[in-house]
């Protein structure tokens, strides 16, 4: 069983879809499906677009293989390899506010914090 775990920094423009969820929706669980299926009403920037294409990339690999690193659209638009949810804390962030860099590896994202309360959890 694989998990594989991303960092949201999306800005999210206020489209009517975006605004209903910021009014009604106290989570921003699933700001990322736009993004993932390139809907031109919330993709309007260079930005966006290539970060919608890594996100369309990635999902798509992952649900024809079970990996996010499989697919050829990886190696074609340069994708940083997807790190699977270990005990090194690496994770994949989508970030969309830089042309050319939609995504890249956090190294150790919660180490500090994590080892701080299993340190404290496991007396």
């Amino acid at each position: 069983f694989c998990v594989f775990f991303f960092l949201d920094l999306m800005e999210i423009h206020l489209t009517q879809h975006s605004l209903f969820l910021r009014l009604f929706v106290s989570s921003n669980n699933g700001a990322e499906v736009p993004f993932v299926f390139g809907l031109p009403a919330e993709v309007t920037t260079d930005a966006e677009r290539s970060l919608s294409a890594a996100m369309g990339c990635y999902w798509t690999s992952f649900a024809t293989t079970g990996s996010p690193n499989s697919g050829d659209c990886v190696s074609q638009l340069h994708l940083p390899q997807w790190p699977m949810l270990d005990d090194s804390g690496d994770v994949l962030q989508f970030q969309g506010t830089d042309v050319g860099a939609p995504v890249k590896i956090v190294k150790g994202l919660k180490n500090k914090a994590c080892s701080t309360f299993a340190k404290h959890y496991n007396k």
